[in-house]
């Protein structure tokens, strides 16, 4: 199936739950996919016969199955996103703002995403430090230059295969990571 910015998320856990095999793809793939076949027109039932042959053709790795700690991170990591936009957006808003009431109002605002983003932040890394595979991972990509707390458990958190797709792709490039 088409990935779709997380609707899909509970249509994969059921599949998951009675044992069939799911893989979701980007849908700029399937697109391209869709293209190179010769098979544009938009319809479900189209859609429905190129997403098929796709899996026929391509045969995409099966999305593993995520735990409830796993969910339960990555709907943490995904509600984070939105609150760190809210609050860039509202500090752009306090740079135009030149109401005193209206400045006043922002900066509360501001005030309490912070508050809510560190509460985020404190919850994402406690529930990360249950689990002892995610904090060595954590660990082992924190040792990255560049890569921080909030990359590295974005990545532990939408990438639960993560140690299986950097296997795969070192042996196709001939190296190994760890």
């Amino acid at each position: 199936m088409e990935s779709t910015g997380g609707i899909e998320r509970g249509v994969v856990q059921v599949f998951q739950q009675h044992n069939i095999a799911v893989a979701v793809i980007n849908p700029k793939r399937a697109r391209d996919f869709s293209k190179a076949s010769g098979r544009l027109a938009k319809t479900d039932r189209i859609d429905a016969e190129m997403l098929a042959h796709f899996g026929e053709a391509l045969q995409p790795l099966p999305k593993p199955l995520a735990t409830e700690e796993q969910r339960a991170l990555s709907d943490l990591v995904h509600r984070r996103q939105p609150v760190v936009e809210m609050m860039n957006d509202e500090r752009r808003r306090r740079h135009s703002a030149r109401n005193r009431t209206a400045q006043a109002d922002i900066d509360s605002h501001i005030a309490w995403l912070k508050q809510r983003l560190k509460a985020l932040d404190a919850e994402i890394d406690q529930l990360r430090q249950t689990d002892a595979d995610w904090q060595q991972r954590y660990e082992w990509l924190t040792s990255v230059p560049g890569v921080g707390r909030v990359v590295a458990t974005t990545l532990l958190a939408l990438l639960p295969d993560l140690d299986q797709t950097l296997s795969e792709f070192g042996r196709r490039c001939s190296f190994q990571f760890r």
